[in-house]
């Protein structure tokens, strides 16, 4: 039997957390404004009801399919129903943001989580029924958490397959 050949030696990590986190910094500030926490301190920003925006960006399956509103799939990434929710996937998406950024840079790791996030939501869109509203950045995280657990697992060689099921559980 043949010997399998070492898996190459992972890529160094890059120190760029502090761009990862400014890009979650962006979504709660996106959040703020969404909300009309800053109306307070008479910030010259849009006195838009936060439904407004919700009904304008959020991924509704009868709008985006029967509609042709296919920025929606985007869009409903940005918004979140509340301020828990936005701080939920915040400190869940940190756990995996930061490694996966790590690996492949800020600028791909953000990339592969929104168009890992916007493919979610196309299916989301072709699969749940035309009265189906959803919102938030939950399922690019999802998408994140499934992309840094296949790096994991090409990086470690066969071993990496254990290392895969850590982010996945």
């Amino acid at each position: 039997a043949r010997a399998r050949p070492p898996a190459p030696p992972p890529a160094p990590l890059r120190a760029n957390v502090h761009l990862t986190l400014l890009g979650l910094l962006l979504l709660a500030l996106w959040h703020g404004v969404r909300m009309g926490w800053w109306w307070d301190l008479h910030l010259p920003l849009p006195d838009l009801d936060p439904d407004v925006w919700r009904d304008a960006g959020a991924m509704d399956v009868y709008y985006t399919v029967a509609r042709g509103q296919w920025y929606r799939v985007v869009t409903a990434l940005t918004l979140h129903a509340d301020s828990p929710h936005l701080f939920g996937n915040i400190l869940f998406g940190s756990f995996f943001l930061i490694p996966l950024c790590r690996r492949v840079g800020s600028g791909p790791g953000w990339l592969l989580t929104i168009m890992a996030g916007a493919g979610g939501n196309v299916l989301n869109a072709l699969a749940r029924p035309a009265s189906h509203v959803s919102l938030g950045f939950s399922t690019a995280l999802f998408g994140a958490v499934g992309v840094l657990s296949g790096l994991l697992a090409v990086e470690g060689g066969w071993s990496g397959w254990r290392r895969m099921v850590v982010p996945l559980a």
